[in-house]
């Protein structure tokens, strides 16, 4: 035997003896028992690297902890793909993803992902749940091929539209889709060209783009039929035709906090919708800057709207006095001297029902002296004469 084939085989025995081995141990996150493996190092040159996990039957729920890897080492993907049902690889530098055939939910955020990848060229046909968030994703490739996605989260990959531009048709197979996040996706245009409803989508997050006012056009969101919840937060709008969410008939909420409305515009803007039962919550408290003022808990710009006046204070209630007797209204026909008369005898209206009966007496004793001496007079007039 050549003198070098025996350090050689040495040399590939204490490789194999040496390689990187990584045993997971069952812990609890939430209601779900999850096998966590723990310091993970595989880089591009890493070759010998072997997981292991307690008992005989493989973890369905899997995570990485505290790990530098550029990509789901295939390795562990050998040992594991077909029994996995939940992935957590957050925080560990991927730069790719694989999604596995019987997969379930993909938690991956924080990460430098630039491309998710199909394990053996399989379809993704189970998978429920999607988590790509804060990575440097630069299309929605092998994404929408998730038709059963329920829950997908896009937010913070900063360079995900090319020309800036969202079409929401791009979505359009993805029919079980409930929860779609796309905030901070550098969004400017949006757009919906083939006028796709999702039928069971209730909430959509656009917050954190910079959304042009003249490119929002609410009926972009009208075939979505079951959309509940719309957020729109800062997106540095300084108009919404807010009018237009009527239209959306199942619509409850609707985020508008963090733009640039209008101080003398807002209050009406919000009272509008609180009467016609849309609420417009914000995630956050308002810390507005230098320039801006704080109205109904949302920054603004510009004048403050106009303060209601108060409403008079009520006196205190007290009993009123009753009004002055009014004199009645002439008849037609009286005189001044009449209403004299009446003036007078309303006067001594008292005394006549006193002394009426002594009156007549007085007055008729009178009238019988003035006729007997009449009379007298008479008389003796004529016997002169005779």
């Amino acid at each position: 035997m050549a003198s070098w084939v025996i350090p050689l085989l040495l040399a590939g025995v204490i490789a194999v003896s040496i390689a990187e081995t990584y045993d997971c141990t069952i812990e609890k996150d939430n209601d779900l028992e999850i096998c966590v493996f723990r310091n993970v190092k595989y880089f591009k040159n890493t070759t010998q690297i072997a997981f292991y996990s307690p008992g005989s039957t493989k973890p369905e729920n899997v995570a990485f902890k505290d790990s530098h890897m550029v990509a789901i080492p295939p390795n562990f993907l050998i040992a594991f793909a077909d029994n996995l049902k939940v992935l957590k690889v957050e925080n560990c530098q991927l730069q790719t993803v694989t999604i596995t055939k019987n997969l379930l939910a993909l938690h991956a955020k924080n990460n430098y992902i630039e491309k998710v990848l199909m394990y053996r060229n399989n379809q993704c046909e189970n998978l429920r749940e999607l988590d790509l968030s804060s990575n440097r994703l630069g299309n929605v490739a092998n994404v929408t091929s998730c038709l059963k996605l329920e829950t997908l989260n896009l937010s913070e990959n900063e360079d995900l539209w090319e020309d800036s531009t969202l079409d929401l048709s791009v979505f359009s197979n993805m029919v079980q889709l409930q929860d779609l996040n796309l905030a901070g996706t550098g969004v400017l245009y949006l757009d919906n060209t083939k006028k796709i409803g999702l039928p069971l989508l209730k909430t959509i997050d656009l917050s954190k783009n910079d959304i042009l006012p003249s490119d929002l056009r609410l009926e972009i969101f009208y075939p979505f039929t079951a959309l509940e919840t719309l957020k729109l937060n800062d997106n540095n709008m300084d108009s919404i035709d807010y009018a237009h969410l009527l239209d959306m008939k199942s619509l409850k909420a609707v985020y508008l906090n963090g733009n640039s409305f209008q101080c003398r515009n807002i209050k009406d803007m919000l009272d509008f919708l609180q009467e016609h039962n849309i609420a417009t919550p914000t995630d956050r408290h308002s810390n507005c800057e230098q320039n801006e003022r704080e109205v109904e808990g949302m920054c603004c710009t510009g004048p403050m709207p106009p303060r209601p006046r108060p409403e008079p204070v009520p006196s205190p209630q007290t009993t009123p006095s009753p009004p002055p007797p009014q004199p009645p209204p002439e008849e037609p026909g009286k005189t001044d001297h009449e209403d004299g008369h009446k003036a007078q005898d309303n006067t001594n209206g008292s005394n006549e029902g006193g002394n009426g009966s002594s009156h007549l007496v007085i007055i008729g004793a009178a009238v019988i002296v003035i006729v007997a001496a009449i009379g007298g007079g008479i008389y003796w007039y004529k016997r002169r004469s005779a």
